[in-house]
């Protein structure tokens, strides 16, 4: 990532630690910090339930424990800061290609069809999948923008939800939208099928043909998806 790189350069890393140094000089404060919590424990104490009270105390005494001496531990960190503190830094955000999703169905905008294919590859092996429904549509949330959701069963005990959402003025015959232009978005999930948390997340490249289109409430669609699956690499 991008705070790893500039740390790992000398001139930008003497800048980051003299800018850091600047801010325990002439911003943090462990005293004024320590003064709003009591502050606010003396403003909020009042309207604690009787029965979360405990967890409150331990909670404002766990921030003072954290506030006491920061200052000083920040600064002692500064004083023998080396390039190896990188190695503390979050990991180098990369992304792998993963595998492949290929997919077509026709359908009427704003209603579901199980008129869909789809074959997808994983690790360079088919991926069994069993499509049960696709929809295009107008998006709930965000305005003058169109959806597409792919579902699918697979021979593991998740359910493959495919999200593609783009600019409802793309949506027109004939047009192909880029997976990767601004504006649009395009992941794969694994989701438990009584749902759940996703737990396995796959950002896609590639396109989307629009063999028939439009952003009007019953409008046929025909539509093929040729994607690539990336996945956060270590």
């Amino acid at each position: 990532m991008l705070t790893r790189r500039l740390y790992l350069h000398g001139p930008s890393r003497a800048r980051y630690l003299a800018a850091y140094t600047e801010l325990l000089d002439e911003v943090w404060d462990d005293d004024a910090l320590l003064a709003e919590v009591d502050r606010l424990e003396a403003l909020l104490t009042p309207h604690v339930p009787a029965d979360t009270a405990t967890a409150f105390t331990d909670a404002l005494a766990s921030l003072r424990g954290e506030l006491t001496g920061r200052e000083a531990s920040l600064r002692a960190a500064v004083d023998v800061a080396s390039p190896a503190d990188a190695d503390t830094l979050t990991s180098p955000l990369c992304l792998v290609p993963i595998g492949t999703l290929d997919a077509a169905f026709t359908g009427s905008y704003g209603e579901a069809t199980a008129d869909v294919t789809m074959t997808v590859t994983a690790d360079g092996q088919p991926f069994e999948t069993t499509p049960q429904a696709a929809f295009a549509g107008a998006s709930d949330a965000v305005p003058s923008t169109s959806v597409i959701y792919l579902v699918a069963d697979t021979a593991t005990d998740l359910d493959l939800v495919v999200y593609i959402a783009f600019p409802s003025a793309q949506a027109t015959a004939g047009g192909v939208i880029d997976l990767a232009t601004p504006g649009v978005e395009a992941v794969a999930l694994l989701v438990p099928p009584d749902g759940g948390p996703a737990e396995g997340t796959y950002f896609l490249g590639g396109t989307v043909s629009l063999l028939a289109a439009s952003p009007v409430a019953g409008a046929p669609w025909s539509v093929t998806v040729d994607a690539v699956a990336w996945s956060t690499g270590p």
